[in-house]
């Protein structure tokens, strides 16, 4: 390969793509010798984990007492972990080329006398991927919630962002812009409503892959998804900046390499005061090679019907919008290892702006121009996992691109209707390698390395002159390098959990604008930062686990550009100035209890209490125009309460609850901020879902949730005195389904609520008029799903 020509930069691009879709070759490929006595039960896989060099998880109660029969041969790991296992009640499954979760076995079938009581039996255990050591649940040390796709309502939930989960998930956050324009949170974790400079406070990954960083949520749509994973708290640790409040992984379903299979999915809604919305997708996979490459294609394309009316112009339902995309996922299992290619692509287009005035009515405003706006993503992204030695080797290397634009009614400012166009685009390159291995009990280590780069071009643009004048520019890069580990001891029943990272950041900032006390140096500072973590996690039943954790978060430092008015000669005219924001830190200390009983009526509680210390806190400020820059606040410390309860009563019908609470309990002097940014109080979630099978397979769901968000502010500042939240939302849903196909029908927003979801619209006349962002009026959608 000839490197000439390429800059550095680039050059360690490609080496880590080709470390990635060449991965080293495992020690131990094939069948192993055994030759293993009778041992207790923990004792005998321990011992095959490690002569097969595989990870072995799952926590099921085993009687100590309970010993394996002796097992002697030359065999696969999977033949071996079946004949050890035999007659144990404990089965396994094959989770990845070198990763097995232990499962509970269902007692065979036998013919029963009249009225039996009811088998108490256990379920699998929940493997917890964002861990990076895929832990059981109870092992992970908590603070994890799933977001899954089986219930009546939740079909609904495939033609949504991650954004629009937040009603049935307390902990999770989200400002209301539109798709692909919004911010997230958790845990109470927000610096401001709005995706600017600084980085996010809540890492988004989809698979192994970040798909944010200093960008919005990008807004994907959540078909053909596994689930949703969230892990709480600050993730500096594994995951690095920007992760201050948590991470949400998407986990998308992967190819399957031994059959054919799909589904095709359409919706169609109806919105009152609105119009009609439609939606479909399709997925097909087929296996190219039996058992060793399959390829996974989805398509998909939703129109979301507009309901605001635009009073100036006399135009009807103005916000309209569509949402297109896919991803193509090619898996290529060889051997132990699997290398798994991953190609996504979506658009979204909004015919206009969200907010209302309410001058002629509830659901209008009046607007001198369209405001609309536009999100495209693309990520590319490679994968590779297999085993060294007794461990597990992933790497993974991504390039994303994010563009964002969104066009405001400048009227105000020009005196005459003219538009006023703010764009963003985001390339990223992301790479992570590293070496984990787990056991049975929860020990293990990881250890790994980490380079991010990203290159981030803002531009302005006005219709007339006067709008140019006011129109910035700003180009940064940033480099991020990092080496992390974490090791687990296991001793009893307790579990001691710690781990280090280790980042250095590099970055730059330029404009061609005529800055006054310019500040944007050719190359910015070099930034380090130690990010550890310490947990200990006390099993004090198989149902049962408290864990204690300090962890620790931070975000880089970076440049913004804002505007202040000068007179000269007696005119006044706009003046640009540029300012340096500093890193910000986040401590948080966490008590967590998860308690899971399994059987014929299961209940699951996960109860946490969170203190943060905030230090130097990035967020965004409003200069005379409106417009956001970035700037340290003086710090701020936040008390959050976070319960959830899942309860199987009987014959189908499970109830499930949720609530968080957020508290400022101290903010710095000059912080201009009663409470955090666009972060309720308190936060609601209540639901209950009931299943009946008929005769002739016909199968009967039906669903209904009630969620509360309380009151927030807009930002700090002059920001901190807008208000919003104080909104009730309901809905109910009914599915009907027979094997593979089902129909679905759903009601959202049953009591029409039209409280204000965000306090945001145009930044031109924000301090001149009241701006908010309704619920959605009530909507009716019928849904067919058919899967081959």
């Amino acid at each position: 390969m000839r490197w000439a020509g390429y800059r550095p930069a680039q050059r360690v691009a490609a080496a880590l793509v080709l470390i990635t879709c060449f991965p080293v070759r495992s020690f131990a490929v094939g069948p192993e010798a055994y030759d293993l006595p009778s041992l207790p039960v923990m004792e005998a896989i321990e011992r095959l984990s490690s002569r097969a060099k595989v990870t072995i998880g799952g926590e099921v109660h085993v009687d100590p007492r309970l010993r394996t029969r002796p097992l002697k041969g030359s065999m696969s790991a999977a033949a071996a972990l079946r004949r050890l296992l035999r007659g144990t009640g404990i089965g396994v499954r094959r989770l990845g080329p070198r990763t097995y979760r232990l499962v509970r076995l269902d007692p065979p079938n036998k013919v029963a006398p009249p009225s039996p009581a009811p088998i108490q039996r256990p379920a699998e255990d929940i493997v917890v991927i964002a861990t990076k050591r895929a832990l059981p649940l109870l092992l992970s040390g908590g603070g994890v919630e799933y977001a899954r796709f089986d219930t009546p309502l939740s079909v609904h939930d495939g033609g949504r962002s991650p954004g629009e989960l937040a009603a049935r998930i307390p902990s999770l956050s989200s400002t209301a812009l539109g798709r692909g324009r919004d911010k997230l949170f958790l845990r109470g974790i927000a610096d401001s409503s709005f995706a600017g400079a600084t980085e996010a406070v809540l890492g988004e990954y989809l698979g192994e892959a970040r798909i944010n960083f200093n960008a919005p949520d990008p807004g994907l749509l959540l078909y053909d998804v596994n689930r949703v994973e969230l892990l709480k708290g600050a993730q500096g640790t594994l995951y690095g900046g920007g992760t201050l409040g948590g991470v949400l992984r998407i986990e998308p379903e992967r190819p399957d390499l031994s059959r054919a299979s799909g589904f095709v999915d359409a919706s169609i809604s109806s919105v009152r005061s609105g119009g009609l919305g439609m939606a479909a997708a399709g997925v097909v996979n087929l296996p190219i090679a039996d058992d060793q490459a399959a390829i996974r294609v989805l398509g998909y394309r939703t129109t979301d019907p507009g309901y605001i009316d635009d009073v100036r112009r006399s135009l009807k339902d103005v916000n309209s919008s569509a949402t297109y995309g896919g991803r193509a996922q090619l898996r290529i299992s060889s051997g132990a290892w699997t290398i798994d290619t991953i190609a996504t692509h979506q658009r979204v287009d909004s015919d206009d702006s969200n907010y209302v005035t309410g001058e002629g009515g509830p659901l209008t405003r009046a607007s001198k121009v369209a405001q609309p706006s536009r999100n495209t993503f693309s990520l590319f992204d490679v994968e590779a996992r297999g085993p060294v030695g007794d461990a597990e080797l992933v790497t993974t290397t991504s390039f994303g691109v994010n563009a964002v634009e969104a066009t405001y009614d400048a009227s105000a400012r020009a005196g005459a209707p003219a538009s006023f166009r703010d764009a963003r685009r985001l390339t990223t390159f992301n790479h992570e390698t590293r070496l984990a291995r787990s056991t049975p009990r929860g020990a293990g280590w990881i250890a790994g390395v980490a380079v991010f780069a990203e290159h981030d071009a803002a531009r302005q643009d006005g219709d007339l002159p006067i709008l140019r004048d006011i129109a910035a520019n700003l180009r940064s890069d940033r480099v991020n390098a990092a080496l992390f580990g974490q090791i687990a001891v296991r001793s009893g029943e307790l579990l001691l959990t710690a781990g280090l990272r280790g980042t250095l950041s590099w970055q730059r900032a330029s404009t061609n604008l005529n800055v006054v006390a310019d500040l944007l140096p050719g190359r910015g500072p070099t930034e380090s930062n130690v990010s550890p973590m310490a947990q200990l996690t006390w099993l004090a039943s198989q149902t049962t686990a408290v864990s204690f954790g300090l962890k620790q978060g931070f975000r880089s430092g970076g440049y913004s550009v804002f505007r202040v008015d000068q007179e000269f000669a007696g005119n006044i005219v706009p003046g640009f100035y540029s300012n340096y924001y500093q890193p910000d830190l986040i401590r948080v200390a966490t008590l967590q209890l998860d308690h899971k009983v399994e059987g014929d009526n299961p209940v699951e509680v996960n109860a946490a209490v969170s203190a943060a210390r905030w230090n130097r806190t990035q967020g965004s400020l409003a200069d005379e125009f409106g417009f956001l820059y970035a700037a340290n606040t003086n710090g701020l410390t936040l008390l959050n309460v976070d319960l959830s309860v899942a309860w199987l009563i009987r014959h189908g019908l499970t109830l499930r609850a949720g609530s968080s609470v957020t508290e400022v309990i101290d903010i710095g002097p000059g912080t201009a901020a009663a409470e955090v940014p666009s972060v309720p109080d308190l936060t609601g979630f209540a639901g209950a879902d009931w299943k009946r099978s008929f005769a002739n397979g016909w199968e009967l769901g039906l669903e209904g949730r009630f969620a509360y968000r309380g009151k927030s502010r807009l930002g700090f500042g002059f920001l901190n005195g807008i208000t919003q939240g104080d909104v009730v939302s309901t809905s109910l849903g009914a599915r009907l389904r027979r094997g593979l196909h089902s129909v679905s029908l759903s009601v959202e927003n049953l009591l029409n609520d039209r409280s204000s979801l965000f306090g945001y619209g145009n930044p031109f006349t924000l301090s001149s008029e009241r701006q908010s962002t309704p619920q959605r009026p009530r909507a009716v959608s019928l849904n067919f799903h058919a899967a081959f």
